[in-house]
């Protein structure tokens, strides 16, 4: 039998009952324990707070935060604390990170990395969004790290004529995006995203289609969330 998310069938929430809501889906997703962290809620804004055992972890709190109807905002102040991985020191972290980035079949050679206190921080250059995106997740789940800072640059590439034509057609075939409320305009190679969308995860899918542009090499993502 399907399982079927205790939320997914709510109306948009209030923010009385937004906070039992997150609490709900943090406590419904398998990959993380939620049992240490705090969320608090104004103006359908959420803030999580609290201590959890990874960074694979702190991620999935973000992830689970934009998955509820109703969210308009969402902010991760959530702390690792790896008590199970404190014999890890920075320089097994550094080997271990070299040998993943390495091992990955879309993280290209020109990506480098630096550790300190378990912070991770990836630099470089990559001639596409999905390389550097790559690169960061085969670091995240790695025993021992607790932050992860990604300052890898795409490429500069030449423009094309109808980029934003490409960015609105990119928008029409995304069935979670609807096209019509979301403006994109192409400025050197920046793509500013205008407009509304009914979620969280709809802001970032309409941010995800952007970077498939040859064009583009920065997002700025200005789109309002108004759950509908």
């Amino acid at each position: 039998m399907q399982r079927v998310s205790p939320i997914s069938a709510m109306k948009v929430p209030t923010d009385r009952a937004l906070k039992p809501a997150v609490q709900a889906e943090l406590s419904w997703s398998p990959d993380l324990d939620a049992s240490g962290i705090e969320i608090h809620v104004e103006h359908s804004a959420v803030t999580a707070s609290g201590v959890v055992g990874s960074y694979a972890e702190l991620l999935a709190v973000g992830r689970a935060m934009t998955r509820v109807r109703g969210v308009t905002s969402a902010i991760n102040k959530v702390m690792v604390q790896a008590e199970n991985s404190r014999w890890v020191t920075d320089a097994d972290i550094r080997r271990i990170v070299d040998h993943a980035l390495t091992w990955s079949t879309t993280v290209p050679r020109t990506v480098r990395s630096r550790v300190l206190n378990r912070h991770v921080t990836l630099t470089g250059e990559v001639d596409w969004d999905f390389q550097r995106r790559a690169a960061h997740r085969a670091v995240q789940d790695l025993r021992g790290v607790e932050s992860v800072e990604n300052l890898i640059h795409l490429t500069t590439r030449t423009p094309v004529e109808n980029a934003e034509q490409q960015l609105r057609d990119a928008m029409e075939r995304h069935p979670q995006l609807d096209a019509g409320r979301i403006t994109a305009t192409v400025i050197d190679h920046t793509a500013v995203l205008t407009g509304y969308v009914s979620s969280l995860a709809a802001s970032e899918q309409a941010g995800s289609a952007t970077w498939g542009c040859p064009s583009v090499t920065q997002v700025d993502n200005r789109l309002v969330v108004r759950p509908s």
